[in-house]
């Protein structure tokens, strides 16, 4: 799923969770991997949802919502707040959304956000799936909901982003302690 953020957003763990892993992957920039600390907390959260575009379609995924180790991946970040190990706190700034990583592809700022059961760089092992469709628990805007100061927004950074030099940038993350 990606999330319209403008750059340097704050960008919150979702769940307590301890921080797995932060790296660069080329194509998606700074990206951060928590590993839930209570996984059950995402299955009592799951709500009925609707396929808001002929694009998001059932994957037939083998994500399990009962298995132990269940992770949550943001990309394309500017910044990384925490270090691995982190034990982190529901609602716990994390890090700065951006454009990092993004090679002659989009110019609209955003947080790719994935949820999967199995760790093997962004849920497929073995050729196969363990992605979650994260819309079953975040609660966005369709593009029907936008209000048109919303739509004026991501259109204004649109445009800013077709003049822009920074693709595929790598920016520097804080200095942790």
């Amino acid at each position: 799923m990606d999330v319209f953020a403008l750059e340097r957003s704050n960008v919150y763990a979702c769940l307590d969770a301890l921080v797995y892993k932060r790296q660069w992957h080329t194509g998606y920039g700074w990206t951060i991997t928590l590993k839930l600390e209570h996984p059950y907390e995402l299955k009592n959260r799951k709500r009925p949802y609707t396929h808001a575009y002929e694009t998001d379609l059932d994957t037939k995924s083998k994500f399990d919502i009962d298995n132990k180790s269940i992770y949550l991946f943001y990309a394309h970040l500017e910044d990384i707040l925490v270090k691995k190990g982190d034990k982190l706190k529901a609602g716990q700034k994390i890090g700065l959304s951006g454009i990092s990583g993004v090679n002659g592809g989009t110019y609209d700022p955003h947080v790719h956000f994935n949820i999967f059961s199995t760790f093997y760089f962004i849920g497929k092992k073995d050729g196969k799936s363990y992605l979650e469709d994260p819309a079953y628990y975040v609660y966005w805007k369709t593009e029907r909901e936008l209000t048109d100061a919303d739509k004026k927004v991501q259109n204004d950074r649109k445009d800013l982003g077709k003049n822009s030099s920074t693709k595929n940038f790598k920016p520097k993350l804080s200095k942790l302690k």
